[in-house]
């Protein structure tokens, strides 16, 4: 025969309705102050990727002569928007003259270089051939970077034993084949102002050039 333990009411100590009030306070405040921070969380790392995207916007490193110049500039985007550029290889009086350059009047009267040039005088281009970017010199590969405060205040600096860098040529037609030439590149110079290192990285050109 089965017993039914019976316990009086008066042993079970149970919150009042203030008790029960108070806590439902404190646990709406809780998961409320969560969820901000969950959001504000959210909302920093959207933007973060956004900023991210957008600097990462560059063209392909392509070789088709898809008329594209770009880099970073200190980890920012280096467009040239147009679609051709002033490049060349020719054989002139015996040696090779090399030189591409691309623009980008966002960064004109800023604080970081506005123009990027690469020239070469006495070097013959191999497609496949990976080539140091040191002072400007018969024989050498330069990579230059301008810098524009005002009108009246500009700077040129260049590559050098210090601050160097390499460009590999990826594609060059050369005789029957279309005059392409492709490559990609990247180089210090130090800044004319701060005399802090300006890293020009991820550089890539692909364009028809004149011979």
């Amino acid at each position: 025969m089965k017993q039914v333990l019976h316990l009086p009411f008066s042993t079970i100590s149970l919150p009042s309705n203030q008790n029960f009030r108070i806590l439902g306070q404190s646990l709406t405040q809780y998961f409320v102050t969560k969820l901000i921070c969950l959001f504000s969380l959210l909302f920093l790392l959207f933007a973060c990727d956004t900023d991210d995207n957008n600097d990462d916007s560059l063209p392909e490193a392509t070789t088709t002569g898809a008329g594209t110049f770009a880099c970073r500039v200190d980890g920012k985007s280096f467009i040239d928007p147009g679609s051709t550029f002033n490049c060349f290889y020719q054989y002139i009086d015996g040696i090779y003259h090399f030189g591409i350059g691309g623009e980008d009047e966002d960064y004109k009267d800023s604080n970081r270089p506005w123009s990027l040039y690469l020239l070469s005088e006495n070097v013959e281009l191999e497609q496949g051939q990976t080539y140091q970017l040191l002072t400007e010199n018969s024989g050498n590969v330069v990579g230059m970077a301008f810098f524009s405060y005002s009108p009246n205040e500009n700077y040129l600096q260049q590559t050098d034993l210090e601050y160097t860098g390499e460009l590999t040529i990826t594609r060059l037609g050369t005789g029957n084949d279309p005059h392409i030439l492709s490559g990609t590149f990247w180089f210090d110079v130090v800044h004319p102002l701060t005399s802090e290192t300006v890293h020009i990285t991820d550089g890539r050109f692909d364009t028809m050039y004149l011979e």
